[in-house]
């Protein structure tokens, strides 16, 4: 069963959906309206949070993101829809297995096998199935890794391109 946000993302999402269909007029002559403007309403996020987007710079192409804890590049990816519509940007992942597949996969970001936090610094990274939590102390067991963290504050001074507008934070 659905959960009330769930259920949400859905409303807000096929509202736009539809909105986007009556409220636009269709040329026949140009290029198909869906190829061109919704030719990627295929979810890849866990709520919709990627067709949300998708609805909110709808007339932004080329755009840049910065997604911190970007996970997987595919499943789960609030910014795959975004990176499939030419969009690029800063993929902040911890994980080594992940940041790989993000090296893989999206080609045209920056990836970055680090953290993020307050100061620069080396941490303890606790994982825990599909959680991961940055712990302060210095425990360290089999569910753990040593990671780089920095700020975004050196982030974006050192890779977000001169003249380049983030539209969007993860």
């Amino acid at each position: 069963m659905p959960s009330f946000y769930q259920l949400l993302s859905y409303w807000f999402v096929i509202g736009f959906f539809f909105g986007q269909i009556n409220h636009n007029k269709i040329n026949k002559n140009e290029e198909s309206y869906f190829s061109k403007k919704l030719y990627h309403f295929v979810s890849y996020s866990q709520f919709l949070e990627d067709l949300i987007l998708l609805s909110v710079f709808h007339d932004v192409e080329n755009g840049f993101y910065i997604d911190i804890g970007a996970n997987d590049p595919n499943e789960n990816s609030v910014t795959k829809n975004l990176y499939i519509r030419g969009w690029y940007g800063i993929n902040i992942e911890p994980l080594p297995d992940k940041y790989q597949a993000l090296v893989q996969f999206r080609n045209r970001d920056i990836n970055l096998n680090i953290g993020a936090g307050k100061i620069k610094e080396n941490g303890t990274l606790y994982m825990d199935g599909a959680c991961s939590i940055l712990l302060n102390n210095k425990t360290q067991n089999n569910n753990t890794i040593q990671i780089n963290i920095d700020t975004m504050f050196n982030v974006c001074r050192r890779y977000v391109p001169k003249n380049e507008i983030i539209q969007f934070v993860k």
